[in-house]
């Protein structure tokens, strides 16, 4: 399945605290005169995933960008791993793989785990461009996240990445996806224990930006054996955080957008309460 590129851009940003009365900043940076009478949603959010994010071992990132339309092979030295990026060129058509030390890995025909865009999936050879790279160490662990995206950014195809998880060890790769979202390979670690997580992110609004949208987060805990599982409450059901704000509204009279009225929303069912 293809996926859906018609939706509004979603730039999430922190806001500045400010005291109740005085202006606030909403993900957009837009100015509104509501009463804040604390952290936002945007504010609380942010802050609970700074405190728990695992930080990388190295981090390196495209300074080259896509270049010239040619096959070519970049390789990249990370710890004492190598990565080795391939372009094939052919006419029109681009084919891109990723070789981490000795293993192959492809994306013709591969769909992110999961859903980015609503109920649509990451189709990862859309992608073509690798965008940074990261080390981490995690106990026994060691995990190379690679963001890639989009060799040719035209409309809303820019919004599109791919997230890949690739366990040293074990030497799987498991694909994620994202659209109009955060799109760092980013691991997380909660209320202090011994497990780690990405948090995939799905995108729903609506597609023209003029009224409200959203971003989930589901958490995949990372197994010993390279693998994911989505992590679930004792009932069964997937740990979730939901993100939903309100864009600006454009006044045709003045022909400039206004601040919205509405408060940016966190709803969760997450692994420990977020305050």
């Amino acid at each position: 399945m293809t996926m859906n590129f018609r939706k509004a851009s979603l730039l999430i940003v922190g806001a500045v605290m400010v005291s109740a009365l005085a202006l606030s900043i909403d993900i957009f940076g837009q100015k509104s005169k509501r009463k804040i009478c604390g952290p936002t949603a945007n504010e609380r959010l942010k802050t609970y995933l700074e405190l728990n994010e695992e930080k990388p071992a190295q981090i390196i990132n495209n300074v080259e960008g896509g270049g010239l339309w040619e096959s070519k092979v970049q390789s990249i030295k990370i710890g004492d791993h190598v990565v080795e990026w391939t372009d094939k060129i052919e006419k029109l058509t681009a084919i891109s793989n990723i070789k981490i030390d000795d293993q192959i890995i492809t994306f013709t025909g591969i769909q992110s785990i999961n859903e980015a865009d609503e109920n649509q999936r990451i189709d990862i050879d859309v992608v073509g461009e690798w965008r940074q790279i990261k080390l981490y160490r995690l106990f026994n662990q060691e995990i190379i996240g690679v963001t890639v995206g989009p060799r040719s950014c035209t409309g809303l195809m820019c919004g599109a990445s791919a997230q890949i998880l690739y366990d040293v060890k074990t030497k799987r790769a498991k694909n994620f996806g994202t659209f109009r979202a955060d799109d760092e390979v980013r691991l997380f670690r909660f209320k202090n224990e011994e497990v780690f997580y990405y948090l995939a992110k799905r995108y729903d609004g609506d597609p023209h930006g003029f009224d409200k949208a959203s971003v989930t987060y589901s958490a995949y805990e990372l197994r010993p054996n390279g693998g994911v599982e989505l992590k679930r409450n004792s009932a069964g059901k997937p740990y979730f955080i939901k993100f939903t704000y309100y864009p600006s509204v454009f006044d045709t009279r003045l022909k400039k957008n206004l601040p919205t009225t509405k408060s940016d929303i966190l709803e969760q069912n997450w692994i420990e309460k977020i305050d």
